[in-house]
C-alpha cells in the first residue's frame, strides 16, 4: 500500500485540479444598464499582410484611440464569490451605455493615428452584435481595419544652410553637423513615412545642434516639407514618350506609395538662434536655503568656478569636481544635463537648478548653479527578516530590528556614510542571536584620481570603506565573532559593472559550544573549519548584461544575457611574511566564481538558463579546506531547491545530515545549472501572480580527499572525480508561485527529489517520490525575488 501512496496523491490532485477549474469563469457584470446595450466587448481586428509583432503593434495603438465611452474596463479577481465560489475570473463594473457617436469617434481617432503612422489609404468600418441574456443587452463592437499600403520614404533631403544668416555665423557649419550626424538619422530609404519617425528625426537635429554650441536653436527652427504626389508628375509635356515613362511611374507609385521630405531651416529675421556659444563663468551655490538672505556671504574664486557659500557647509573641490562645464568650452547641452544629473546623483543637495545667462549679443553663456542641500542626517528603523546563507552557524531566518544614521555629507565632501545596527533571533527553544554594527562611507568619485583610467570608468566609478562587526550566539552550540574592513572600488559603463576590495581583511573567532565540541569529535574535517579565521584577500568581480530584441514566426522575443566571473586570493602576499599568529590563523587560498545566465522573454513568459560554477582551492595543506565562511553549499531557496539548505553534498557521501551526525554540507567546489519555465496566472488588483516549472542539477564536492564523508565501501566520496561526476549530480524538479507586490516579490517554491546521490546507485531516482513529509520527499521553499 506504501508503494502505491503516489498514485493516490497524485489522483486526488487531479480532482482537486478538476474542481479549481469548474469554479473558474469568465467575467461577471454589475450595476449594468438593465435593458439597455451596453458595451460588454470591443474587439479590433486588423485585416493586413503585416507581421505578427507589426499587428500587435498597431492594434496597441489603436485600442488608444478608442473613445472612453466605449471602451471596456475589467477588474480582475483572484478570488470571490458570485452565485458561488469563483476563481481567476473578470469584473465588469457600470459598463457604459453604448452610443453610435462614440463608435463614430474612434474611427476619427483611428483614422487620424494610420496617417500618422504612413497609412493614408485606409479603409475602417465597426460592426455592432447584441447578445440579449435576461435583462442584459451585451454589445460587442467589432472594429475591422484595413490600414491599406504604407507609405515609405524615398528620397530624404537636408537644406540646413542659407544665404541670409548673420555674418557672424558661418552658414556651411550646421551643414557640416548634419552631414557628420547622418549615420544616427532615424530615417532610412524604404523605411515608413511616420509623422512621429519625422518629428523624432527634428529633435534629433536639434539636440545635435545644441550640443554643439547652438544654445537657442529650437525644433520650430526647422521646417519638415514632404511630398506624397511627386512634383515631377505635375510638369507638363509634349513628348509621348516621356508622357508614358511618367504614367508608368505613376502607376508604380501607387502600388508602391511613397513620399519625399526635405528638412529645411526656417527663414528669420532673428539669427541669435544660429550664435554658437561658448562656456562663461559659472557660479555655484552649494547651500542655499529660506535663511541665507541673513548671512553674508562668502566667495572664493576657483580655477573653475565662483563659489559663494553662506555657511561653509562644503569644501570646494567636491563641488567643482561635479561640473561638466569648463570656461572657454563650446557650449553642450549633454554636459548642462550631466552636471544637473551629477549633483542630483550625489544625494547631498535635495534641489539643484542651474540658470543658463547669455551675455547680450556676445557668444558666451554664463551659468548659475543653485544647490540647496538635503537634511544632513536621517535616522530610519525597521522590522525585517533575513536568511544568514553565507553563515554556517546560524540556521534558518533571523527576525529583528534595523537601525540606519545617514550622514550625508560626511567631512563636507558630499560624502554618504550609513551606521548601522542590527539585532535579531531566530526565537527557536535554544535561539540562534545577532549583534551587528557597520559603518560604510561611499564616495562619489575613485580616490585617488587616477586620470589615466578611461573616461568611462574614470566618471561612472565609485569608492566605498566598509567596517562591520558581527557577534552571533547560537545557544549551546558556539559563539562567533567577527570584524571586517575593505576599501573598495564599483564602476559602471557599456552594461558592465565593475567591482574591487583591495585590501579585504576578515576576521572570525570561534567560541566552541558543547554541539560544536560534540560535532568536530564525529568529524575531524570540522576542525579545519569551524576555527578561528584570519583573511587578507583581494577580491575582483566583473558583471555585464546584455539584451537583444528578435523577430521569429508569429512574433518576437527577447534574450538577455547575464555572465559575471569573480575571483578572490587570500595570503598570497602576506604570507610571506613571518609571523606566528599568521603562520596559525591566515587562511591562503584562491576561489573563482562564474556566473552565466540567459533569459528568453515571449510575451508574458519566459524561459531561464543558468550556470553557476565554483572553485576554492586552499593553499594550506594542513587545513585543507575553504573556511566555513568562504565555503560552497548547495540547498535552500536559491540553490538546489529540493534539498534544504547546507543539506546536499558533498558528492555522493551517504552520511546522515542528523543534529549529532553531520548536520551542515560545505565543500571546496561546486557545480550547478538550474531551467525554469516562467508562465502568467493572473493580475489581481496589480498585483501579479506567476508560475514556474523549475529543475536544478549540481552538487559540492572537496578538492581533498575528506574522510568523514566516506562511505562504508567507497573511498573518496565527497572528492571530486570526472569519472562520478554523473552518479554525483542531484536533480530537483518543482514548481512554484510568484507574487510581484511591484516593490518586492515572493516566491513559494515545492520542489522533488529525482535523483538523490546519498542514495545506494541502485535507487538514486524517484527515491521516496510524492508528496509526503520531511526533506526525504518534497521541500518546501520561501524566498524574495527571483532565484537567479
Amino acid at each position: 500500500m506504501n508503494d502505491l501512496s503516489p498514485f493516490y496523491r497524485f489522483k486526488n490532485t487531479t480532482w482537486l485540479a478538476v474542481l479549481l477549474v469548474l469554479f473558474v469563469s469568465c467575467s461577471v457584470v454589475k450595476d449594468y444598464p438593465v435593458r439597455k446595450p451596453f458595451v460588454y466587448e470591443t474587439n479590433i481586428e486588423l485585416e493586413t499582410p503585416l507581421t505578427t509583432v507589426e499587428r500587435k503593434n498597431l492594434v496597441n495603438k489603436l485600442e488608444k484611440q478608442l473613445d472612453d465611452s466605449i471602451q471596456v474596463r475589467t477588474i480582475e479577481k483572484l478570488v470571490g464569490w458570485d452565485k458561488g465560489p469563483r476563481l481567476f475570473y473578470n469584473v465588469l463594473k457600470k459598463p457604459p451605455v453604448y452610443d453610435s457617436l462614440n463608435a463614430d469617434k474612434s474611427l476619427t481617432y483611428m483614422k487620424a493615428l494610420l496617417n500618422a503612422e504612413g497609412y493614408y489609404r485606409d479603409t475602417s468600418r465597426y460592426e455592432v452584435k447584441i447578445d440579449s441574456i435576461g435583462d442584459q443587452y451585451r454589445t460587442h463592437v467589432n472594429f475591422r481595419v484595413t490600414p491599406g499600403k504604407l507609405f515609405t520614404l524615398d528620397s530624404i533631403g537636408y537644406t540646413i544652410g542659407q544665404d541670409s544668416i548673420a555674418n557672424n555665423f558661418s552658414e556651411d557649419h550646421l551643414e557640416n553637423l548634419t552631414r557628420q550626424s547622418l549615420a544616427q538619422s532615424y530615417l532610412k530609404k524604404g523605411g515608413p513615412f511616420s509623422k512621429s519617425l519625422l518629428s523624432a528625426e527634428r529633435d534629433r537635429l536639434t539636440d545635435y545642434y545644441r550640443n554643439n554650441g547652438y544654445l537657442r536653436f529650437s525644433q520650430e527652427e526647422i521646417l519638415v516639407v514632404w511630398d506624397t504626389v511627386g512634383q515631377a508628375f505635375l510638369r507638363p509635356t509634349l513628348d509621348p514618350f516621356e508622357q508614358a515613362q511618367q504614367l508608368e511611374a505613376l502607376r508604380q507609385r501607387r502600388l508602391n506609395p511613397t513620399a519625399d521630405v526635405t528638412f529645411r531651416l526656417r527663414a528669420s529675421k532673428d539669427t541669435m538662434h544660429l550664435v554658437k556659444y561658448h562656456v562663461g563663468n559659472v557660479t555655484i551655490y552649494p547651500d542655499l536655503n529660506k535663511d541665507t538672505a541673513k548671512y553674508e556671504p562668502i566667495i572664493r574664486h576657483r580655477r573653475r568656478a565662483t563659489i559663494v557659500s553662506y555657511y561653509d557647509q562644503f569644501k570646494d573641490r567636491p563641488v567643482t569636481e561635479n561640473l561638466y562645464l569648463r570656461r572657454g568650452d563650446v557650449y553642450s547641452q549633454s554636459n548642462y544635463l550631466r552636471t544637473i544629473n551629477r549633483f542630483n546623483r550625489v544625494g547631498a543637495w535635495r534641489l539643484v537648478t542651474i540658470d543658463q545667462i547669455p551675455r547680450g549679443t556676445t557668444d558666451t553663456v554664463d551659468f548659475v548653479v543653485r544647490l540647496t542641500p538635503a537634511a544632513k542626517y536621517a535616522i530610519d528603523y525597521s522590522i525585517e527578516g533575513s536568511n544568514n546563507r553565507g553563515n554556517l552557524i546560524s540556521q534558518g531566518n533571523l527576525f529583528g530590528l534595523n537601525l540606519n544614521l545617514q550622514n550625508r555629507n560626511f567631512a563636507r565632501s558630499a560624502n554618504q556614510a550609513n551606521t548601522t545596527f542590527r539585532f535579531g533571533s531566530d526565537f527557536k527553544k535554544e535561539p540562534t542571536l545577532q549583534f551587528a554594527l557597520g559603518h560604510v562611507i561611499n564616495f562619489p568619485r575613485a580616490i585617488p584620481r587616477i586620470q589615466q583610467l578611461p573616461y568611462a570608468i574614470r566618471e561612472n566609478a565609485r569608492t566605498s570603506l566598509v567596517l562591520f562587526g558581527n557577534y552571533l550566539k547560537r545557544v549551546d552550540f558556539a559563539d562567533v565573532k567577527s570584524i571586517n574592513a575593505s576599501w573598495g572600488y564599483e564602476a559602471n559603463w557599456n552594461n558592465k559593472f565593475l567591482t574591487i576590495r583591495i585590501p579585504n581583511v576578515e576576521f572570525t573567532k570561534v567560541v566552541e559550544g558543547p554541539g560544536l565540541t560534540d560535532l568536530i569529535k564525529k568529524n575531524q574535517s570540522y576542525r579545519y573549519i569551524y576555527n578561528d579565521g584570519f583573511i587578507i584577500s583581494s577580491i575582483a568581480s566583473l558583471a555585464q548584461t546584455k539584451s537583444k530584441i528578435l523577430e521569429k514566426g508569429r512574433g518576437n522575443y527577447s534574450i538577455t544575457d547575464y555572465k559575471r566571473i569573480g575571483l578572490e586570493a587570500s595570503g598570497l602576499l602576506a604570507g610571506f611574511i613571518k609571523s606566528d599568529f599568521l603562520d596559525s590563523n591566515l587562511y591562503r587560498f584562491i576561489k573563482l566564481d562564474v556566473d552565466v545566465r540567459r533569459t528568453y522573454s515571449i510575451r508574458r513568459s519566459a524561459l531561464v538558463f543558468r550556470f553557476f560554477g565554483g572553485v576554492g582551492y586552499e593553499l594550506d595543506t594542513v587545513k585543507k579546506y575553504l573556511p566555513f565562511f568562504k565555503a560552497y553549499f548547495a540547498g535552500g531557496a536559491n540553490s538546489m531547491r529540493a534539498w534544504q539548505l547546507r543539506k546536499l553534498g558533498p558528492g555522493s557521501s551517504k552520511l546522515s545530515t542528523a543534529d549529532t551526525v553531520a548536520p551542515y554540507r560545505f565543500a571546496d567546489m561546486q557545480l550547478e545549472l538550474n531551467g525554469e519555465y516562467r508562465f502568467y496566472i493572473a493580475n489581481y488588483r496589480g498585483i501579479q501572480i506567476n508560475g514556474a516549472l523549475f529543475t536544478d542539477v549540481g552538487n559540492i564536492w572537496y578538492l581533498r580527499n575528506n574522510s568523514d564523508f566516506e562511505n562504508v565501501k567507497e573511498d573518496q566520496a565527497g572528492q571530486f572525480k570526472l569519472d562520478k561526476l554523473g552518479r554525483d549530480l542531484a536533480v530537483g524538479v518543482g514548481t512554484g508561485l510568484r507574487v510581484d507586490l511591484n516593490y518586492f516579490l515572493i516566491r513559494l517554491d515545492y520542489a522533488f527529489k529525482a535523483k538523490d546521490p546519498s542514495q545506494e546507485t541502485n535507487n538514486q531516482w524517484f527515491t521516496n517520490w510524492g508528496f509526503g513529509k520531511g526533506q526525504e520527499s518534497g521541500q518546501f521553499q520561501l524566498g524574495v525575488t527571483y532565484p537567479f
